[in-house]
């Protein structure tokens, strides 16, 4: 048994020799190279070196078949060379030098699986390191890289018992740029769709609707028809798959009209009327059946805005602002009184206070 130790440790030295001096020289990485350096004692030298000289798909290999080599590793050396796994990834990742996503992917690759019973604490740890390497990409506004690494966690975390969890009540509120949301409307209804129905996960969702109702939109001036198209196709998913969720911060409960319009005036602008039509007029029932008088007639204004902006039948739009000044006429609260004074003037704006 020392014996084929001993043999195994003068392999390893040899293939790491050999795959660093191909490093050096830049040699294109093989399956071969990734074997013998998944097999290395140096792996860390090897990795590091792999990213700098941008062979990073066989720094990435190597790393996937040194988790699952780890991953059979029990008892604290197993944990600790876990650990030294994750750690390794989490510092190429604070290279920002290297492209973000071949980053990601080392951080994915250092995702080991262990088996029982060490499972539940060791995917917790890989939640952990997909979280900060997260915090990363917040401090870069990699928006798109954050939510992948987020996601990543999420799943694990969803395969958790709640005390094991590492996804935190804030942990949705670290999207770093709410003005690109419109670029990331598939990856936030990956996560809505996969925490559907989890209690622990409420306050992600929570972030999610609150991202959704403020940020989301799915038309663009110069955007294609068939990426307006598909965005709104993802805000009425984002519509559904978060129609529990009933509370966030500056939400009325019947806060899901919004995505659901701005998906209908998206199709009527790129010429597919009768869809968008028939979503706006979905929307706007959805606004109607508002309970709160007060809080519908706030939430009308911006139904008003957006039926505006997509130039909608005027016929539609002058039979809503009349429905709006009848609700405001009914109110006396601060939202009606500034309706009955501003609706004339933005009728009168956009020509709709004469005949058409």
């Amino acid at each position: 048994m020392f014996a084929r130790m001993r043999e195994m440790s003068r392999e390893f030295f040899f293939g790491a020799c050999l795959l660093l001096a191909a490093l050096d020289a830049g040699a294109a990485c093989t399956a071969a190279h990734a074997e013998v350096a998944s097999r290395s004692e140096d792996l860390q030298r090897f990795v590091v070196a792999g990213f700098a000289s941008g062979n990073f798909d066989c720094a990435i290999r190597a790393m996937e078949l040194q988790s699952g080599v780890r991953s059979r590793a029990a008892g604290t050396e197993g944990a600790d060379a876990r650990f030294a796994l994750r750690n390794l990834a989490l510092q190429v990742n604070r290279d920002t030098a290297y492209p973000a996503e071949m980053r990601l992917a080392l951080i994915r690759a250092a995702v080991v699986e262990p088996a029982a019973p060490d499972a539940g604490g060791e995917r917790r740890f890989n939640a952990m390191m997909l979280l900060k390497a997260g915090e990363q990409y917040v401090e870069e506004r990699n928006t798109g890289a954050w939510l992948d690494a987020l996601t990543g966690a999420v799943r694990l975390d969803l395969r958790q018992p709640d005390e094991l969890r590492v996804t935190q009540p804030w942990t949705g509120q670290l999207e770093p740029d709410g003005t690109q949301t419109q670029h990331y409307l598939g990856k936030l209804l990956v996560l809505a769709e996969i925490t559907a129905g989890d209690s622990g996960m409420a306050s992600l969702r929570t972030a999610l609707a609150r991202a959704v109702r403020f940020n989301a939109s799915a038309w663009r001036q110069g955007a294609s028809a068939e990426v307006i198209s598909e965005r709104a196709a993802q805000l009425l998913g984002l519509a559904e798959a978060l129609k529990d969720v009933r509370q966030c911060f500056g939400c009325v409960p019947e806060w899901h009209w919004r995505p659901v319009m701005l998906a209908g005036t998206a199709y009527y602008r790129i010429g597919m009327r009768a869809e968008g039509e028939r979503i706006i007029r979905r929307a706007m029932e959805m606004a109607r059946a508002i309970e709160k008088p007060d809080y519908r007639l706030g939430e009308y204004r911006s139904v008003l805005v957006e039926l505006l902006t997509a130039k909608y039948d005027r016929e539609a739009l002058l039979g809503f602002a009349g429905e709006m000044k009848t609700l405001a006429d009914s109110l006396d609260t601060p939202i009606a009184k500034e309706v009955r004074e501003s609706l004339p003037r933005i009728l009168k704006t956009w020509g709709l206070d004469r005949p058409g």
